[in-house]
């Protein structure tokens, strides 16, 4: 079945008010703990700094022309991109529709002027999950995530992922509170029993033990459960312990409760000879990676695909 969300279509927007539009968009954001989380993941990868996430993959995926039409109904997001990507003066760069706005974008991009790096940085990752296809951003991190992988970089990626899970405040906007994704019951009981006490310490699973007898004693009508453990255990211990591929399940229940539609890691990125031949794309004098045409629409022919057309957002 398709993704419950759908990005934000404002009905007012031709009147051009951008506060109103602006609180709209804070008002979508506000009420939608997946939009935060995503938001806040593509946050936390950014700077994680992956290799996997890296911005030259992340303009191949979704290009300036797809950005930009993300944005229509924001013409203020629009300008500030393209004035701050370009130096085109604000005025002129408001009056300019996407697709303009984007060949201008990529003309700077791809002559080195701007780094694909600046580009990544020019827009607000909570400005694209609330305009774009969220359930996509969501999909393609879980095909790019090395399952198998190791390091410092990737047991700090998973226990951040795991207490963003659980957690009913957004850490992108302090202000928010929300339902949180999973409960404590959800995330425990989606790591398999023998994965959890094979991996985890013994040690931590002796002082849930004792936490657990304890509490029997103290308050014997009081049950001891899964936010008991997990206060225990917590998420840099589980990350630190439990491989990333253990965790699927956890990612994977999720899934279904942001209500994300699963699909096929090969429906969502670019081909591994692609992938290669964008990580070789030539260095320009300012040291960046200058995308040619046809490269980003090899690449992006595979990208995950927004849920608006053209017709849809004019």
């Amino acid at each position: 079945m398709p993704d419950v969300l759908e990005p934000l279509r404002h009905h007012a927007y031709a009147l051009g008010d951008d506060d109103v539009l602006a609180r709209e968009a804070a008002q979508q954001l506000a009420k939608l703990p997946q939009l935060q989380l995503v938001g806040e993941l593509w946050c936390e990868l950014r700077g994680l700094g992956c290799p996997w996430w890296a911005p030259e993959l992340l303009r191949a995926w979704w290009p300036a022309a797809q950005r930009m039409r993300w944005l229509t109904q924001r013409a203020d997001l629009r300008q500030r991109i393209t004035t701050a990507l370009t130096g085109l003066a604000p005025n002129a760069a408001r009056k300019r529709g996407p697709t303009f706005q984007a060949e201008l974008i990529d003309a700077v991009v791809d002559e080195g002027d701007v780094s694909a790096a600046q580009f990544e940085q020019a827009f607000n990752p909570f400005d694209l999950v609330v305009y774009g296809p969220v359930g996509d951003v969501w999909r393609a991190f879980r095909a790019s995530l090395p399952l198998e992988g190791s390091g410092a970089a990737l047991e700090r990626l998973t226990a951040w992922l795991l207490r963003a899970l659980l957690a009913d405040r957004s850490s992108g906007y302090e202000h928010l509170k929300r339902r949180p994704i999973l409960s404590p019951w959800d995330l425990r009981t989606a790591i398999e029993g023998d994965v959890w006490h094979t991996r985890m310490p013994l040690e931590l699973r002796v002082a849930i033990d004792e936490a657990r007898f304890r509490q029997e004693k103290m308050r014997p009508g009081r049950a001891f459960g899964a936010r008991h453990d997990l206060a225990i255990a917590v998420p840099d211990q589980i990350a630190a312990h439990i491989p990333l591929v253990d965790l699927v399940g956890v990612l994977e229940r999720a899934e279904r409760a942001m209500g994300f539609e699963p699909a096929a890691q090969q429906e969502l990125l670019p081909r591994e000879s692609d992938t290669r031949a964008l990580a070789s794309w030539p260095t320009t004098a300012a040291g960046t990676r200058a995308t040619t045409a046809a490269a980003a629409a090899t690449t992006a022919s595979e990208a995950p695909r927004s849920n608006w057309t053209a017709e849809e957002v004019a």
